[in-house]
């Protein structure tokens, strides 16, 4: 029997999705995935495997019990599989299953961080999902609303989706730029390029990394001693976009902290830092940033200044052609690694010191364009993202009148960013 609560906003009823739709679980195993299977295979991710199997022939909304709670549905219909920590939520008489599919894309989430103090949630169990409080328009409404937001998500994804696209023409655009500038030649598209730089200008030489260095080592291997940290203990995970985050960093006491500098694990100002498990091939040239250690996941590079510039090498190890290098030197499965030996082994072009400064400087304008252009794109996606959220919640709540014509909300967002220009 169906339980209504008091109306949402004057607008609708609420009902508890217990009293509304019969939720259950999943019973397969991701051990079971066969690749060309003939069944969708859900599992906790918004990634789609398949099954030569299938656990239910029916039609659902499907969300993640433990792993991304809250953040991963799907809506399936006929035969599929689905993992046993995946719950499998079918809607009865009174709920169509694409406006609970939105409605539990909008309205769920919210539900779970109100019940607890902790910003997400990491398992959900049963009665989180059954005791849910879901918008209960009538049926024709609740079709009008699926209908409707089937039309404009679409239209969203859709320019979300370009821009993803425009992004990575961007990314592939100023990664070509590198392997052009610093192999000392302009290629075409066809051209294929040369992995281990055999072909230079004649005041070029082609050297191994470990032959314009100074300092070749690593970070250190013991753990840092956390308690009373004062001082970063820099890893991979810190290191992105070329930056190092030492505010984000552990803190380590002073005691590590002297022992790692007297054994080496102190970058300077002007090391390049690459790194070399896990994540290979992240990098970063060490500027002014308050003094730090490093972890053994980072190679510390020092450049002889003679020879070679910090920042021309950090743009060599980033070439297309140096990470093909690196993957052919990685070992590990689970866990991609590649030897600090076999860093120091990967080939790099040595042009002139002159010349190499003005690659960099050629190369800086060219990245500060990219990022410029990057941020552009991310801040568009972003608002892409916030504005079918609020969409999608207005629409299952009744805040919206989904049958008034109007500019689809992707128009609506185009015409904001107009005139934002």
């Amino acid at each position: 029997m169906t339980t209504i609560s008091d109306p949402l906003e004057g607008k609708w009823p609420n009902a508890k999705l217990g009293h509304v739709a019969r939720v259950s679980t999943g019973s397969a195993d991701l051990q079971d995935e066969v690749i060309e299977g003939e069944y969708p295979f859900y599992v906790r991710s918004s990634f789609v495997r398949r099954h030569s199997l299938y656990t239910h022939d029916t039609e659902a909304v499907l969300t993640a019990g433990d792993g991304n709670v809250g953040d991963i549905y799907h809506h399936a219909k006929g035969k599929f599989a689905v993992h046993q920590r995946v719950y499998v939520i079918e809607p009865g008489p009174h709920l169509t299953c694409r406006y609970l599919y939105y409605a539990m894309h909008a309205l769920f989430l919210e539900s779970l961080q109100g019940s607890t103090a902790k910003s997400t949630v990491e398992s959900l169990r049963r009665p989180m999902l059954t005791g849910f409080q879901v918008p209960l328009p009538p049926l024709k409404e609740q079709q009008r609303i699926a209908d409707y937001l089937d039309r404009e998500t679409a239209e969203i994804d859709a320019l979300i989706a370009e821009q993803v696209g425009l992004r990575e023409l961007l990314s592939e655009r100023f990664e070509s730029d590198v392997a052009r500038v610093i192999s000392g030649k302009t290629m075409s598209e066809k051209d294929q390029l040369d992995h281990f730089f055999h072909e230079l200008p004649e005041t070029w030489r082609n050297r191994s990394v470990k032959s314009v260095l100074k300092v070749l080592t690593d970070g250190a291997h013991i753990s840092p001693e956390t308690e009373g940290g004062v001082y970063p203990f820099v890893s991979t995970r810190d290191i992105s976009s070329s930056q190092i985050d030492t505010d984000g960093a552990l803190l380590t006491s002073p005691e590590t902290y002297r022992y790692m500098v007297r054994t080496g694990c102190q970058p300077i100002e002007g090391d390049v830092l690459f790194s070399k498990d896990g994540t290979v091939g992240t990098t970063a040239v060490v500027g002014q940033e308050r003094p730090f250690v490093a972890a053994s996941s980072l190679v510390i590079l020092r450049p002889e200044s003679t020879a070679m510039d910090s920042h021309f090498l950090e743009y060599a190890l980033q070439s297309n052609q140096v990470r093909s290098q690196a993957a052919q030197r990685m070992r590990g499965a689970g866990l991609p690694r590649i030897s600090v030996a076999n860093v120091g082994r990967l080939r790099v072009p040595q042009p002139p010191i002159s010349t190499q400064r003005e690659i960099v400087s050629y190369l800086d304008g060219h990245r500060l364009e990219y990022v410029a252009m990057s941020r552009a794109i991310a801040d568009l996606i972003a608002l892409a993202k916030e504005r079918r959220a609020a969409l999608i919640s207005a629409a299952v709540t009744g805040k919206i009148d989904v049958t008034e014509k109007h500019k689809s909300a992707a128009e609506q967002l185009e015409d904001g960013l107009a005139e934002a220009r």
